[in-house]
Order: structure tokens, then C-alpha cells, then sequence
């Protein structure tokens, strides 16, 4: 019998993406699949247009931006309440291909595994590439960063292996057996958004599941990486940074926050030059403000204005 996965959406005022996330969705060739989505009180008409393509999904209305933690977690919990085997948790930017959840389905039975996350290339305004973003993560976990093997490859790049374990998955788009999160839990809500796949990757970590990355599931990611989406930057990287140190305290790794400090202090003049590059220099203040909250030890949604 066909195991029944189920996708977890988190949108807000995410109608951009909605249309092209949807169709890649009901055209998938596995079939047995249910949509959970949480609208974060989106001013947008994110949840609408889902439900005119997506009519049989659940979509919950919430009151207020809950966060992707919040707001995947209380769509697993409907849907592990629901009996659903797998949990695909997707970004609404996202495209699929169209076996990506079978084949991700077919290698978490084959090699029994915890987990498993398709390769995902950089999606444009032109539309799909073969550039990769990520493929085969893997965190550190005393510096709480993420590195990936072939980010910036092609696809045709002939070193790249059909599947490879991981230590981390990508976090908008990754498939988890509704066990393990039944024993461990999904994401932590403290960190509100960002670096919620490294805290769920360490507990998977202490008590060794694994995990995969698939070459033969394919994804594509449409975020809008130009330099014009400068607020979108000042919110990644204050919550990156942030969410760090939030890890850091939760773990006990007293000796990592000392060691980030002064890897910063000295990296200071090239992350002036990263940042006027990236989008420009006011990028700084979210940059660093996120560490200073986080050696503050603040949780939960940040009310920054990110402009």
C-alpha cells in the first residue's frame, strides 16, 4: 500500500508563488498525497488561490504570522493526528519535478531512512536551471553553519553521486517519516524562522537517524536572491545569526559562542564588503543586531522593522 505523504505549507502573502508551487504539486506521479497549509494571516490572497487550485487542501487561517516553525508544527501535528506516514515540508517558492515525491518516497522505504531531500536548483525569472543550490548538506554543529558539496555545479557535473548521507536537510524542502518527528518533534519555535533544519538535524543526529540527499528528485527555489530584495536579506541574516546563538545556548556550547565572537571580530572589513555587495551596507545593523539578540538569548518573533 502506498504510503501517504503529507505536504506542509506555511504561507504568507506568498501569492507570486502559488500558482507555479500548485501545479507542480497536482502534477506529481505520486498521487497519494494530502496538502496541510497554515496562512500567517497573509494580507495577500495566498490562501484563496490555494484552495481554487488545490481544493481538497486543509488550510488553516491564522490570526497572526506564528513563523515557519509554529506553523509547520501545527500542521504536522494535524497531519501525524490524520495518520499520515511521511511529512513533506516545502517552501511555497518552490517548483517540483514531477517524480520528486515519488523517488524521495521510494528511497526513504529502500534504504530505510529517517529522511531524505531532493537536489534543488536556483529557479529565476526566466524560469528553471540546472544551477544547483544545494545538494548533499552538511552542518557543523560547534559553529552551527551549513556547507553543501555542489552548490554552483550542473547537474551534468560528473562527481556528483546519485545519493549521498547527510547530516542536515534543506530546510523548505526536505520528506521526514511522521515517526521520527512523533519522537523528536519538528521544529524548535523559539527560532521563529531560519536555521530550524540545523536544531531538527541535531536531534536526528543524537539519536543516529539518517539522511539523504537524492540526485533523481529534482526542486527548484524561486527566492528572490538579487540585490534588490534588501529587506529580505536584513530578515535572513538578523534570524541566521540570531537562531545561531539560540543553538548554542540550548546545546551548551559555551565554547562556540566565544569562538563566533571573535571570528567576527576579525572578519569584520570583508563582511563590510560581503554586505555592500549583497545589499548594501544597512545590511550590517541585521547582520550584527542578530548576534546581539541572540547573546541575549531572545526567542520567538522579532518586532524589527526590516526596512
Amino acid at each position: 500500500m502506498d504510503k501517504r505523504v503529507a505536504i506542509l505549507l506555511v504561507l504568507f502573502n506568498e501569492e507570486k508563488h502559488i500558482e507555479r508551487l500548485a501545479k507542480s504539486i497536482i502534477s506529481q506521479s505520486y498521487k497519494n498525497v494530502f496538502v496541510y497549509a497554515i496562512d500567517n494571516n497573509s494580507t495577500d490572497s495566498s490562501g484563496s488561490l490555494l484552495r481554487k487550485y488545490l481544493p481538497e487542501a486543509n488550510v488553516i487561517r491564522s490570526s497572526e504570522n506564528l513563523g515557519f516553525a509554529k506553523g509547520n508544527n501545527i500542521a504536522a501535528a494535524e497531519a501525524i493526528k490524520n495518520n499520515e506516514d511521511l511529512l513533506f515540508v516545502l517552501n511555497s517558492d518552490m517548483e517540483l519535478e514531477a517524480d520528486c515525491i515519488k523517488n524521495l518516497v521510494d528511497i526513504i522505504d529502500k534504504k530505510n531512512v529517517a529522511g531524505a531531500a531532493p537536489i534543488i536548483y536556483f529557479g529565476t525569472e526566466k524560469g528553471r536551471t540546472k544551477d544547483i543550490q544545494c545538494f548533499a548538506d552538511k552542518v557543523n554543529f560547534n559553529s552551527a553553519r551549513t556547507t553543501t558539496l555542489y552548490s554552483g555545479e550542473d547537474l551534468n557535473y560528473e562527481k556528483i553521486p546519485n545519493s549521498i548521507y547527510v547530516n542536515t536537510l534543506h530546510g523548505g524542502c526536505f520528506m521526514i517519516r511522521s515517526s521520527a518527528v512523533s519522537e523528536i518533534g519538528l521544529f524548535n519555535e523559539d527560532n521563529f524562522m531560519y536555521n530550524d533544519e540545523i536544531d531538527l538535524a541535531y536531534r536526528i543526529y543524537k539519536r543516529n537517524m539518517k539522511l539523504l540527499s537524492v540526485k533523481d528528485a529534482e526542486a527548484w527555489h524561486f527566492h528572490d536572491w538579487t540585490k534588490k530584495n534588501k529587506n529580505g536579506y536584513y530578515l535572513q541574516y538578523y534570524y541566521i545569526n540570531r537562531n545561531r546563538f539560540l543553538f548554542f545556548y540550548r546545546y551548551h556550547k559555551y565554547l562556540s559562542f566565544i569562538r563566533e565572537i571573535m571570528i567576527e571580530f576579525s572578519l569584520f572589513p570583508f563582511r563590510a564588503i560581503w554586505a555592500k555587495k549583497t545589499a548594501g551596507l544597512k545590511l550590517l545593523k541585521y547582520y550584527y543586531l542578530g548576534y546581539w539578540h541572540g547573546l541575549l538569548n531572545k526567542k520567538g518573533k522579532s518586532y524589527i522593522e526590516f526596512k
